[in-house]
């Protein structure tokens, strides 16, 4: 347990937050450009969903907005009273409120997903009450904090609630990332085919990158929390909560890229040689989110096209217009809207 801080030190107080109160800032813009992109290009999406950005977007201004305020006060309105560090304004007591809002919006929004991709409820459950248990021990903090003359209620009263509320927010993104990447994992030995299986490997991958940041962020902060007299630890507490944010809105913005990379690489290797490039039908076989497998021809009639190998015959454009009418969600959708559905089979018949 290490000591609360005696004496001031502004590197590892004024700077550590300095330095956070930066970075977020940083964090935000990116976040702001992130919201723009999704309102202008998923304007399709349901309220509720658009609620939670517009949700995430006003506690991270305010967030900002707040945590900007005190560092005014303290650099500024009490300049040569830096007692004032250790003692800082409400308004930076008030950031704990803003981080823990951000805090659970997100990690709900992600438990639910993984509803969404398993179909089960008891890890949705699991990871939203731990979540409520740390929204509370942060309200309970915060109100402690804000009656308090300073940061040394946090080493001397507070001390073991600050260590829960950081594991606790390690244990839901590693049960948050472990499980959606088991969901994509058994999504993958449910296809035979090569192009769906790497997709969902690129799934895995973003959601490892996506959460590793906010887990990275909270090991750190409690580490220094652990062993440094000093706020150093402050640096990561302004930090993590627009790795929140960024993580969820880098999770939706990027269901379109998925989708487009998803129909562009739909190849045509499988077709017979024996196809005539004047008048080749194709069927395509696609089993819907509800489970129902549906068929659909398609036709291409244009000699002149060449695709790779075969001398003529369906281009990929045609293949994915099918493909997008029988199964308009894939793997893809399923971790970002919310659906599941398995790849398209495409079973070709040349016809004189």
């Amino acid at each position: 347990m290490s000591a609360p801080p005696s004496s001031l030190h502004l590197d590892g107080s004024l700077g550590a937050t300095l330095v956070g109160a930066v970075v977020g800032t940083f964090l935000f813009g990116i976040e702001s450009l992130q919201v723009f992109n999704y309102y202008y290009e998923y304007t399709k999406d349901p309220k509720s969903l658009k609620t939670a950005v517009a949700t995430v977007w006003s506690v991270g201004l305010a967030h900002s907005v707040t945590l900007w305020h005190a560092l005014y006060s303290i650099t500024v309105t009490f300049y040569g009273q830096p007692s004032h560090v250790l003692r800082p304004p409400h308004s930076l007591e008030l950031t704990v409120l803003f981080s823990a809002l951000t805090n659970i919006t997100v990690q709900t929004f992600f438990a639910l997903r993984i509803r969404t991709l398993s179909g089960h409820w008891p890890i949705t459950i699991l990871a939203f009450v731990l979540t409520t248990v740390r929204l509370s021990i942060q309200l309970v903090m915060m109100v402690f904090f804000w009656d308090s003359p300073g940061f040394r209620i946090i080493y001397e009263e507070l001390y073991w609630e600050m260590v829960t509320v950081s594991v606790i927010g390690l244990v839901v993104d590693m049960l948050i990332s472990g499980s959606m990447c088991w969901c994509l994992l058994v999504k993958r030995h449910e296809t035979d085919f090569p192009q769906t299986r790497k997709m969902v490997d690129t799934l895995i991958v973003w959601c490892i990158e996506t959460t590793s940041l906010t887990a990275a962020a909270g090991l750190l902060e409690l580490v220094l929390f652990l062993s440094r007299p000093d706020l150093a630890w402050m640096t990561f507490f302004l930090v993590q909560p627009k790795l929140y944010s960024n993580s969820m809105l880098a999770h939706l913005n990027g269901r379109e890229r998925l989708r487009r990379y998803g129909g562009s690489q739909l190849g045509t290797a499988q077709l017979p040689l024996t196809a005539q490039p004047d008048d080749v039908s194709f069927r395509v076989r696609a089993r819907t989110a509800a489970g129902v497998w549906s068929e659909m021809d398609a036709k291409h009639a244009a000699p002149e096209a060449q695709v790779g190998a075969v001398g003529g015959g369906p281009t990929a454009g045609d293949l994915e217009a099918a493909e997008h009418r029988t199964s308009s969600s894939s793997v893809s959708s399923g971790c970002m809207d919310g659906q599941t559905a398995d790849g398209a089979r495409r079973r070709p018949r040349s016809r004189s």
